[in-house]
């Protein structure tokens, strides 16, 4: 198709500074309550393919693997568009 992704702005100014999430700041980003993740992660041990990383109590989430689920999931979207044109 040749379109490039590009990092959203958000995502990329926190990428700049660190390389893990906040669960709060995953929450924003996914507009979803952060409860909804924690419960994802305690049933499953992740949220939508995303395994945080457990630093004290608290879970980071990596921005990489972040980036990778939304390149992932806009190459799906792009091909349903596609096949509705075609």
């Amino acid at each position: 198709m040749g379109m490039t992704a590009t990092m959203p702005p958000a995502l990329a100014k926190r990428a700049s500074t660190s390389d893990f999430l906040k669960t709060n700041e995953l929450a924003e980003f996914f507009r979803c309550m952060s409860q909804t993740i924690l419960k994802a992660h305690s049933e499953d041990g992740h949220y939508a393919g995303i395994r945080p990383v457990k630093v004290n109590s608290r879970l980071l989430w990596p921005i990489a693997d972040v980036w990778k689920m939304l390149q992932s999931s806009m190459s799906v979207t792009s091909a349903i568009v596609t096949n509705e044109v075609a």
